[in-house]
C-alpha cells in the first residue's frame, strides 16, 4: 500500500521475494526468450544477486550490533556500579572515567565485528561471534568484579 492506494494483485503478487529470486532463475530456461539470454543480463543477474547478498548481510549485522549494543546496557551499567563503589575513595571523575573504559571496549568490539562481517574475505559469523564475544567478555568482567566486591 503507497499511502491509501493499494498495489494491484498482479504487482503485489510479483513482490515477494522467492518468487522474484525464482524468476530470475527461470529466465535462462525460458522457451518465450528464443534461447540463451545474453551475456548482458546474466552480468546483470549476477550484479543483482551479490547486491542482495550485501544488503542481507548488511541487514544481519545491523541487527546483531544493536542487540550486543542493547544487551550491553546492563553489563555496562553492572560493570560502572562495580568499579564506582570500587573507586569510590577517589575523585569522583576517576570513578566516571573507569567506567567508561567497559563502553568503549563493547564499542570496538562492536565496530570490529561490523568490518569482519562486511569484509567479503572472511565470513559474516565470524564477525556476529567478535561482537557477541565482546559482550560476552564484558559479562564475565562484571561477573568477576561482583565477586570480588562480594570478598571485600
Amino acid at each position: 500500500v503507497i499511502g491509501d492506494i493499494p498495489l494491484p494483485e498482479s504487482i503485489s503478487g510479483g513482490l515477494e521475494a522467492g518468487r522474484f529470486l525464482d524468476t530470475l532463475s527461470r529466465i535462462e530456461s525460458d522457451p518465450y526468450l528464443g534461447g540463451k539470454p545474453t551475456k548482458f543480463l546474466l552480468a546483470k543477474q549476477q550484479e543483482l544477486r551479490h547486491r542482495l547478498k550485501q544488503i542481507d548481510v548488511q541487514i544481519t549485522t545491523e541487527l546483531h550490533s544493536r542487540l550486543v549494543l542493547g544487551l550491553g546496557c546492563i553489563t555496562l551499567i553492572m560493570m560502572g556500579t562495580c568499579l564506582g563503589i570500587l573507586f569510590r575513595g577517589g575523585h569522583v571523575l576517576s570513578a566516571f572515567g573507569a567506567s567508561t573504559i567497559p563502553a568503549g571496549i563493547l564499542v570496538v568490539f562492536i565496530m570490529a565485528g561490523k568490518q569482519l562481517t562486511t569484509n567479503p574475505a572472511t565470513p559474516a559469523p565470524v564477525g556476529i561471534g567478535v561482537m557477541w564475544g565482546g559482550l560476552i567478555l564484558l559479562t564475565l568482567l562484571a561477573l568477576w568484579l561482583y565477586r570480588k566486591l562480594a570478598k571485600i
